[in-house]
């Protein structure tokens, strides 16, 4: 994926989940497992101007209730990023290598690894309906 630091190898697992007006997708970076949120003023309908005002409110309130909600559910693993970003997209929260793929020198475990590639996807869609207000 192209972007100005050079970019990085990944991909795209989940796109059509919005929290509100903001679209909410899951991307895997390199080895790690990304939350993001767009910001983009085409997808959610709003003045550039509008939006970056309140972007960084938006970020922080969908972040911090994700990772409430995540522990509420035991899935520790999923924790806030090391830094948050300030572009249109933006990750929300992170999963390391280690808790959903393994370590670097472990075989992996393909089974596991689709396991918890469904339970994120499968969490995913229960905090948006629970974020929108459908549960």
């Amino acid at each position: 994926m192209d972007n100005r630091s050079g970019g990085f190898l990944g991909f795209i697992l989940l796109d059509s989940l919005k929290c509100g007006q903001y679209p909410i997708f899951i991307q895997l970076e390199q080895e790690t497992f990304v939350f993001k949120i767009s910001t983009n003023p085409k997808k959610v309908g709003l003045p550039e101007e509008e939006i970056k005002k309140i972007r960084k409110q938006v970020r922080n309130e969908i972040s911090s209730k994700l990772i409430e909600k995540a522990k509420q559910k035991g899935y520790n693993e999923i924790i806030k990023p090391s830094r948050y970003g300030e572009g249109v997209y933006m990750a929300i929260a992170v999963i390391k290598q280690k808790d959903w793929l393994g370590e670097n020198e472990d075989i992996v475990n393909v089974d596991k690894v689709v396991e918890n590639l469904k339970k994120y996807l499968e969490f995913s869609k229960e905090f948006v309906e629970e974020y929108n207000g459908k549960e």
